[in-house]
Parts: structure tokens; sequence; C-alpha cells
């Protein structure tokens, strides 16, 4: 998966044209929005976007730790079930190699310094995000 220091670093100075899927990666990671399920072996998938809505699976996975990187993490599951969120082998999240989300929270993961996430609960009875539609008016 690209990093946000990797996309901007693509983004070389001069005139020429962007390169649609680099603004699309950045654009996601800066300002996106996701629902990603969580896994129930291993680490889980790592979270891509800004906004992360987990609807269910115990396990997901912070992006490699850059200095001013943020990112919202939903656990859109019941109060109760909680999210165990990892950080990458070479980061910590609190001091840890991981940190128990509980269901129904909200909240936000930010990277201050190389291989350091810091995470801060925002909100408690978050409730399960309503089905999204898509353009044609049909399911995703």
């Amino acid at each position: 998966m690209p990093t946000t220091a990797n996309l901007l670093a693509s983004l070389q100075q001069g005139r020429r044209l962007a390169d649609e899927g680099v603004l699309q990666q950045l654009f996601q990671l800066l300002v996106g929005a996701q629902n990603i399920p969580g896994s129930v072996t291993g680490t889980g998938p790592v979270l891509g976007s800004y906004v992360n809505t987990v609807p269910h699976g115990p396990n997901v996975s912070l992006p490699p730790a850059v200095p001013g990187r943020s990112l919202l993490v939903a656990n859109d599951s019941t109060a109760g079930t909680s999210l165990t969120v990892h950080a990458q082998a070479d980061s910590m999240v609190n001091g840890a190699a991981s940190v128990t989300q509980p269901g129904a929270t909200l909240w936000q993961y930010t990277c201050y310094k190389p291989g350091t996430w810091i995470a801060v609960g925002l909100a408690t009875g978050v409730e399960p995000a309503a089905e999204e539609e898509t353009v044609g008016g049909g399911k995703p």
C-alpha cells in the first residue's frame, strides 16, 4: 500500500500532468472514507483512508507511522464488541503494539513522530452507518 510520503514524492516539481491514480490515492489518504471489515486472523487489513468505518471484525492495522498522518476509526460494531487496532511492526500506538477500541466508538489516531501513533477517544455511542447507495440508486 502506498504511503503519503511515497505519493507526495511522486509529485515532482515542474509542469507536467500528474498521474490520475496517484492523485486518487493521495485524496483517499487525506480526505477519503471507506468501510473496511476487520479480520478474524492476523493483524487485519491496513486502514487506507482518513475516515475508516469498521462494521465488524476484531482486527485492523494502522498504516505506516509518518509524522503528520491522522485518521479516524469508527468501530461500528455493537457496544461490548471491541476492535484491536495494530501498529505496523516498526511502530507503536499509545506505547504498545496495539490498542483495544471499544464497540460503538470513534477514535482519532495521529502520528506525531516517526513510528509513534497516539490514539484518542472522541465519541461513544456511535450508531452503525446507514447502507450507502450508489449513484444509480442501487446498493454498492
